[in-house]
């Protein structure tokens, strides 16, 4: 299912261990890092664990040192209890100019850390990367934190996913971060997972995107809310036209929230990825998304695993994907369409050039409907990835998917749920054939045009080797190449002439 998009340096990352001295007499803790780890041209994240307890000088002695020069990520792990001397250290962030990523995590944030937190907005530091994931906060964080973001110039990704004290506790921090989105002007993809336990919240949160023109990925992954975020949706998306990425999981949402997202987008010019999974849309609600891609040509990537759709429902999705030349990506995992509806949905696949990616998850597919795809699939070329885990599907139905890949070169990402490992090892076989074709067939077409070129009169004893290199183990000739007579007669100059 597809979830939050966060910051996947960040999270991919090792976390490298700071040793805690002892006691508050003990020498400052050395930095250990691992620089084999790979991690593009960013060094792993620092991890500073701060064991349980009421006093942990590590902490303290930490914020008297100094990070190494080429240092640019932070991972802060406590174990829920921060003293207010400790926040007060960790104060010291505030004058950083090499961290551009931090993370704190596991942490219980008081009034004192609060305060920090709030420091550590208001003064610009060169962090641009802030993960706040899975920490508890007192009532005091909402109204320190959104003061601090309405005026930050420097952070420019937010990933928040925590739990508020206190019975109003999510709707107050999502009506005040509400009003500092409609300030902050820097930050370009939030990643919010709450609960909002009334309207109001995410209504707001909405209603940012009416004013904010610098977001262009917005997440918003709640609970327990309903119809009236369809009014802040429609008015939202039709007054922005700059986000990117608009992903709206576990909303609640009914027909009129996919009405008004479905209105939107008809003129909206931006919108590129759209996650609606789980919410509680009806065969009117998925009909008004479904109409809307046959015109639409702008959405690349769609979401709408954990709906209900029913037979009728995917025959229409599969009519507007004949016409639709955009969307690359469909993930419809737990959407009950069955056998019936994936029959109507693979009705599709020899008419789309476009889609690239395609989910059918836990769909209630048995046999049969493995068998159209197998039988669609041998006539698409487009497709590169394909999911069917968690089908109903038995060996008939397996084997038939699996003759579909061995005459099928393009897809590289193919998942069945088949305990068979003998079947699981020839796809990853199969697969890895797919990949290494592209840079074959192109070194191939490359030494082609050399031997042309040059002319060279050794080249005669050649083609049989590329012959049975190319025709033989990669299944696939280059283009214009179709038989070992084609490949010789294109290898082969011309005689010299005497």
């Amino acid at each position: 299912m597809n979830g939050p998009e966060q910051d996947a340096r960040l999270l991919a990352a090792p976390a490298i261990s700071l040793p805690m001295p002892s006691s508050a007499t003990s020498s400052r803790p050395a930095f250990v890092r691992s620089d084999a780890a790979d991690t593009g041209n960013k060094r792993p994240p620092i991890t500073l664990n701060i064991p349980f307890g009421d006093a942990n000088p590590g902490i303290i002695e930490f914020a008297k040192g100094k990070i190494p020069g080429d240092q640019d990520a932070m991972r802060i792990v406590a174990s829920w209890c921060v003293s207010q001397k400790e926040w007060e250290a960790l104060s010291w962030l505030c004058r950083n100019t090499t961290l551009t990523r931090l993370t704190i995590c596991d942490t219980s944030f008081d009034d004192s850390g609060a305060q920090t937190l709030r420091e550590i907005m208001l003064c610009d530091t060169a962090i641009k990367t802030l993960d706040l994931s899975n920490n508890l906060f007192g009532a005091g964080i909402a109204k320190a934190f959104c003061e601090g973001l309405k005026s930050n110039r420097t952070l420019t990704t937010l990933n928040f996913d925590n739990r508020m004290c206190g019975k109003y506790g999510d709707r107050e921090f999502a009506i005040r971060l509400s009003e500092a989105l409609q300030s902050n002007t820097a930050l370009t993809t939030i990643n919010l997972s709450i609960m909002c336990a009334v309207n109001a919240g995410a209504s707001a949160l909405i209603q940012a995107l009416e004013v904010n023109k610098s977001l262009k990925n917005f997440t918003l992954l709640t609970l327990a809310v309903g119809p009236g975020v369809a009014n802040a949706l429609s008015e939202a998306l039709h007054a922005n036209t700059t986000l990117k990425k608009l992903h709206l999981s576990q909303l609640g949402m009914e027909d009129a929230g996919a009405e008004a997202i479905a209105s939107a987008l008809a003129g909206n010019p931006s919108l590129e990825s759209l996650d609606l999974g789980r919410n509680r849309f009806s065969s009117k609600g998925i009909m008004a998304l479904v109409a809307v891609l046959k015109t639409n040509s702008t959405l690349k990537e769609l979401s709408l695993c954990g709906n209900k759709i029913s037979p009728a429902d995917m025959e229409h999705l599969a009519d507007a994907l004949k016409a639709n030349t955009s969307l690359v990506s469909l993930n419809l995992d737990m959407c009950g369409a069955g056998d019936d509806g994936v029959k109507a949905l693979t009705a599709a696949l020899s008419g789309n050039a476009a889609l690239v990616s395609l989910s059918v998850e836990m769909c209630g597919m048995r046999d049969d409907g493995a068998k159209a795809f197998a039988a669609a699939l041998s006539g698409n070329t487009s497709l590169k990835a394909i999911r069917f885990g968690w089908n109903d599907i038995s060996q008939e139905g397996a084997m038939a998917l699996l003759e579909a890949l061995r005459s099928n070169t393009t897809l590289t990402g193919f998942s069945m749920s088949y305990p068979d490992p003998a079947l699981q090892e020839e796809i990853a076989a199969l697969l890895e054939r797919n990949r290494r074709i592209p840079e074959t067939i192109s070194g191939a077409e490359a030494f082609f045009h050399l031997v042309n070129r040059t002319g060279n009169p050794d080249s005669a004893v050649l083609p049989e080797e590329v012959n049975r290199l190319i025709l033989g183990d990669l299944v696939q000739a280059p283009r214009g190449i179709n038989t070992a007579g084609q490949m010789k007669e294109q290898i082969d100059p011309p005689p010299r002439k005497s």
